[in-house]
């Protein structure tokens, strides 16, 4: 998930119910060639809440065996 900061500054805060991801995340553009490679996937961190940085991205991902829908939302602070 890229933010471009169309309509401000501020971080994005989204929550997913039923289910934790694991995160990475970065500044700038999401680079589709360079930054798999830096991807960590060894210690990774566990949420189900997570700051979209301001003009950066996260890459998240989870197992999806939780049968059901979910619901992934903007949290405004």
């Amino acid at each position: 998930m890229q933010d471009t900061s169309v309509l401000g500054v501020e971080s994005h805060k989204l929550h997913l119910h039923g289910d934790n991801f694991i995160i990475e995340q970065g500044f700038d553009n999401y680079d589709l060639m360079n930054d798999p490679a830096k991807l960590n996937l060894v210690d990774l961190v566990e949420r189900n809440t997570i700051d979209i940085p301001t003009s950066g991205w996260v890459v998240n991902r989870f197992l999806a065996d939780n049968p059901g829908l979910s619901r992934l939302e903007c949290i405004f602070s």
